[in-house]
């Protein structure tokens, strides 16, 4: 009886040891509005500290109306919360232009989102959306 109970233990040691090292990255569940309309719900997964880059263009529209991300992740003391540094991207003129650039903190599971305005801008643009949800995953 002593014999199983230790085998018991260690299998549960080591599916314990197993879970903590089966996350090297994580899934990150995003929408994307532009002026209230949902063009894009990718869902992409990145290692911790690197950056995904992505570019959304709404079914039938230009190139011009995109919208650009570049995400990454980065896990934290905290357990169960996480870094998230995100560049929003939209285009002015054929060119690139950095509309948003934060970094926040996330609880594994839960939305965070962003918003990003038009003021101050010296051109028409419409408001970006983005909501983000994170979870760990193992990578392969």
């Amino acid at each position: 009886m002593l014999r199983k109970l230790i085998a018991c233990a260690a299998l549960v040691a080591s599916v314990a040891s197993f879970g903590a090292e089966a996350a090297d990255g994580f899934k990150v569940d995003l929408s994307v509005s532009r002026g209230g309309i949902v063009i894009g719900q990718p869902s992409i997964q990145v290692k911790a500290d690197l950056n995904a880059d992505l570019t959304i263009t709404p079914p039938g529209s230009p190139a011009e109306a995109a919208v650009r991300l570049v995400v990454s992740v980065a896990p934290t003391p905290d357990k169960g919360v996480v870094d998230i540094h995100l560049m929003v991207f939209d285009q002015a003129h054929g060119e690139w232009t950095l509309r948003a650039e934060p970094t926040m903190k996330a609880k594994l599971g839960s939305d965070v989102q962003l918003k990003v305005g038009t003021k101050g801008l010296a051109r028409a643009a419409s408001p970006i959306d983005v909501t983000v949800k994170i979870a760990a995953a193992k990578l392969t």
